[in-house]
């Protein structure tokens, strides 16, 4: 019972003080890379899946794209919060082959646009080091060439609801210039890093 009881105290001192937890700055941007995103996903497995479709004639030769990059703002409500906005853009492509391994000409490609209104709580914000919590929903514009016409000389503009959850987000550096690393699902992807400067 002793034991228990040294247990729970030394737990209770090792434990971080309220004080600990740095007050958020007013306002921050951040620049930031992400990866697998949800546009990349639907795009490749739509590209896997269309040889069915084809009865075999024609099969993914090669799947393109240039990754999210995001802009974005946020700024402080109150001791953990956080509500900003994200601009993200990124382009992906696929080009096929024929039964005889010839490429075709042309690719199926779109450019995605996304406007994400945002929510951040904190679970923590030492110095040097926070983690954190995101929502964001949205628009997302996919642009493609029009394949209706012969020369591809249009464009076809589809808008769609867009989400990303981020459950686990890490900062890491000083007061006003930080890197962070984010776990998430949704339109901005699995994996995003970036830098982000507060002010």
């Amino acid at each position: 019972m002793k034991r228990i009881g040294v247990i729970i105290i030394g737990l209770l001192l090792a434990a971080p003080k309220a004080s600990a937890f740095e007050p958020l700055p007013r306002q921050e941007v951040s620049l930031s890379y992400s990866y697998v995103t949800g546009p990349q996903f639907a795009l490749f497995w739509g590209g896997i899946f269309a040889p069915l479709f084809s009865f075999g004639i024609y099969s993914l030769d090669d799947f393109y794209t240039t990754g999210q990059f995001s802009a974005q703002y946020h700024h402080s409500l109150g001791k953990r919060f956080m509500v900003g906005c994200a601009l993200d853009y990124e382009w992906d492509g696929l080009a096929f082959k024929d039964k005889d391994d010839v490429r075709m000409d042309g690719m199926s490609s779109a450019h995605f646009a996304t406007f994400l209104p945002s929510a951040k709580l904190y679970y923590s914000n030492r110095l040097h080091f926070s983690t954190y919590c995101k929502l964001q929903t949205g628009l997302m514009l996919a642009i493609s060439p029009d394949t209706d016409t012969e020369d591809l000389s249009g464009t076809t503009v589809e808008s769609l609801w867009a989400i990303q959850f981020v459950p686990i987000g890490m900062e890491f550096g000083g007061s006003g210039l930080r890197g962070f690393f984010e776990l998430g699902l949704g339109t901005q992807g699995l994996l995003t890093c970036g830098i982000r400067k507060s002010f």
